[in-house]
């Protein structure tokens, strides 16, 4: 993060940079109905709700200030070498802006880059997490297309979380830039227009837009795109949390937000009576007042335990009670830790302005207690316990409180089919897995369901900090085979990762010519992905190889026709004389295959006889 100090010529340069929109964030009233209305196109974010919530970050991405320039990153792993947009391949230092000249003095006024879905009036679209286990509670950002800095449209989700636009081989980078935006039906497009004329096409289907967004007090709002009284009451609490928010910025730009002011919620409810539909003052006075009855409802109270639907609590009123709150002789904070609703109880402790922790809370009701359960009370027949929750969202001290109450569960694996070490290599978390690296009960080499070792989630998820804390344990089976005995060496190759392949081949433990199955060599497999940089590296490191073994033999060569005797020579000359027969096969790319294959059957001979007398004579061959 980067920050301004917020002094009279900053605050100019912010004026400028909001124009109108600074003036009328003066004079702003929101109880005015004519001061907002909904686009009739809308980009949608959708702000999860489970354990991986990231609700703050992304309130504080859309609502900067000169001196609040909030910056997390977002996408998985690091950047490759090639990107694509819809307007042609580039490498990522010379890759233009996708931004209006005009607009690129206002970066600094919008959120990093949101995966969102584009909903028109014309026909009811998908969005993100309709499908998954959390569409029963799913709430998000509605922000209008003119407002934002459109980064890539694409016309079906690709799981932008993981840039699959960006390549290591220029090769791959074009051909994926000729099937995707020079085809018939592009999934990549270089236009709003046509981009919005193929979602129209495909209703019922989700697209994705990569855009930078902010919050707008004319036409942005909140969705509810669940119809469920649990999702009501997450979206009270997000509105909640953004007229908190607001009020700082506001002060920030020495502005102020009336105490009145109503953040916009609305349903997008297709094919329901609520379908965009304002979400009332009195329709949210009913559900607080449903929420406080359950409180005082044992019966009610057990049905939502039962359920594992403990967002009632967030619009309970009274919130600054919550430590007094209790349900058969315990709090209600331990009772959420205990079922794993850990963001739940986060949300709690910031409504009641608690300066206490999750953390805090273990430690005082858990361990104080000696209370050794981690499994989810709520969810009989699952295997995902605490650990597994703390390791995915990187929550280090809470996975140490946990680790010493039960550490044997350190090598289980979730409902997800993986283990917490798993989970620091998915999300790059790597305090936690230099922590987990200490414990003696770790299977540093523990497979997850599909077989694959930290070290294949680090390299596919392009975590090369991971990758380096994992090499360096002597513990690491660096060469563990998954299906197609397919070891950590081949997934990097198959990936053209120029970076981990180095990483790899620099480390003594890997076995670079492994094969998967018994016919590809890593060789070969970067011929079948047309990788001609591996193609290169690969070649050189086997050439080194070889070389070495060469300049170290210690028996004596004789040349078929005569010569020398290789023996006869100090370990200088060798390494000199090694190292211009290298220079030399590498220049003679018309018998590299020969030479190789020479070299692989150890026929060095072969290749010193092959070469020109005079070359030889140089050699001192």
């Amino acid at each position: 993060m980067f920050n301004y100090l917020l002094d009279y010529a900053a605050l100019l340069k912010w004026h400028a940079y909001l124009g109108t929109d600074m003036q009328r964030q003066e004079k702003y009233e929101i109880n005015d109905n004519t001061n907002f209305s909904l686009p009739s196109d809308k980009f949608v974010k959708i702000v999860r709700w489970d354990t991986n919530c990231f609700l703050e970050k992304f309130i504080l991405g859309i609502t900067k200030t000169p001196s609040d320039q909030f910056h997390t990153p977002l996408r998985q792993g690091g950047h490759k070498a090639y990107t694509v947009f819809a307007s042609g391949v580039y490498k990522r230092g010379n890759k233009p802006s996708p931004y209006p000249t005009e607009l690129l003095t206002k970066k600094d006024e919008f959120s990093q880059h949101q995966a969102m879905t584009l909903i028109t009036d014309q026909v009811d679209t998908n969005v993100f997490g309709h499908d998954k286990i959390r569409g029963s509670k799913l709430i998000g950002f509605i922000f209008d297309p003119n407002d934002a800095l459109i980064n890539r449209m694409f016309s079906r989700d690709i799981g932008s979380f993981g840039r699959p636009y960006e390549f290591h081989s220029e090769k791959l980078a074009q051909e994926y830039y000729e099937s995707n935006v020079l085809s018939d039906k592009p999934l990549l497009h270089s236009s709003y227009e046509a981009f919005k004329r193929a979602v129209i096409k495909q209703p019922n289907q989700c697209n994705e837009v990569l855009a930078r967004v902010k919050w707008n007090d004319k036409s942005s709002a909140i969705g509810i795109f669940s119809d469920s009284f649990e999702a009501r009451c997450v979206v009270q609490y997000y509105a909640e949390r953004l007229k908190h928010r607001l009020k700082i910025q506001y002060t920030e730009l020495l502005s102020t937000l009336e105490d009145d002011y109503e953040v916009p919620v609305y349903f997008y409810l297709p094919s329901n009576n609520l379908y965009w539909q304002p979400y009332s003052k009195q329709d949210q006075h009913k559900d607080k007042e449903y929420a406080n009855s359950i409180l005082d409802n044992e019966k009610l109270l057990r049905q939502q335990f039962e359920s594992s639907n403990f967002e009632f609590l967030l619009i309970v009123s009274n919130p600054e009670n919550v430590d007094k709150w209790q349900f058969e002789g315990e709090s209600m904070l331990f009772w959420l830790i205990m079922h794993g609703q850990i963001h739940i109880a986060d949300a709690l402790l910031k409504r009641a302005g608690m300066p206490k922790s999750i953390e805090d809370i273990v430690a005082d009701e858990f361990l104080n207690k000696n209370i050794t359960q981690i499994t989810l009370p709520s969810q009989k027949d699952s295997k995902t316990n605490i650990l597994h929750i703390a390791a995915e969202t990187g929550r280090l001290e809470l996975f140490k409180l946990y680790a010493k109450l039960c550490p044997s569960a350190i090598n289980e694996l979730s409902d997800d089919g993986f283990a917490p070490i798993h989970y620091t290599a998915k999300y790059g978390h790597q305090a936690l897995l230099s922590y987990l690296l200490t414990l003696n009960e770790l299977n540093i080499n523990l497979q997850d369901k599909n077989g694959w070792t930290t070290l294949h989630h680090a390299i596919d998820s392009d975590q090369m900090d991971i990758a380096k804390i994992l090499l360096l344990d002597n513990r690491i089976n660096a060469n563990q085979r998954i299906k197609y005995c397919i070891s950590p060496f081949h997934m990097a190759v198959a990936s053209g990762s120029i970076d981990f392949i180095k990483l790899l081949l620099e480390n003594p433990k890997v076995d670079s010519q492994a094969k998967v199955l018994i016919f590809f060599s890593p060789m070969k497999l970067a011929v079948e992905y047309k990788r001609d940089d591996v193609i290169n590296l690969l070649t050189l490191d086997k050439l080194n190889k070889y070389l070495d073994a060469l300049i170290n033999r210690e028996e004596e060569y004789k040349p078929r026709f005569g010569g020398l005797f290789w023996n006869g020579y100090s370990k200088s000359v060798k390494m000199q004389s090694a190292n211009a027969l290298k220079l030399h096969l590498l220049n003679e790319t018309d018998n590299l295959d020969c030479n190789m294959r020479a070299l692989k059957q150890g026929k060095l001979g072969d290749i010193v006889d092959a070469l020109p007398s005079d070359y030889k004579n140089k050699l001192k061959l």
